[in-house]
């Protein structure tokens, strides 16, 4: 899996570091909406399964939450953070693995939050 690299050691002037940020912005705001998308529809299955109940649609929910902690841990371990550059590959490599853990922990953490809150506003 090829990595994108992010320096934060590395200086940059203040239109080096605009560019940096609209790239970063241009290329977020889509995956956002993306990811927002999938959580409408976690969403719709989560009123379902309160409102209907069954093995299937708990299921469902259930491959759906595996599925998307899975990919925010995929999605995220692609950026390897570089913040100290002694560090050996292999320390870079696992720090790298354990924020892109922590990442997607978080961010499952939140959606599921996202899915209670308005799994609790449409009952």
């Amino acid at each position: 899996m090829d990595k994108q690299q992010i320096d934060l050691q590395k200086e940059r002037s203040e239109p080096e570091m605009q560019e940096v940020l609209d790239r970063f912005y241009l290329a977020a705001t889509p995956k956002y909406f993306e990811w927002l998308g999938w959580v409408a529809a976690l969403a719709a299955v989560t009123y379902l399964k309160n409102k209907h109940g069954g093995f299937a649609l708990s299921a469902i929910l259930t491959i759906g939450y595996v599925l998307l902690f899975s990919y925010f841990q995929a999605f995220f371990y692609r950026f390897e953070l570089v913040v100290n550059k002694k560090w050996s590959a292999r320390t870079r490599r696992w720090f790298s693995l354990g924020l892109s853990a922590i990442l997607a922990f978080v961010t499952s953490y939140l959606v599921i939050k996202v899915l209670k809150v308005m799994s609790a506003a449409t009952s």
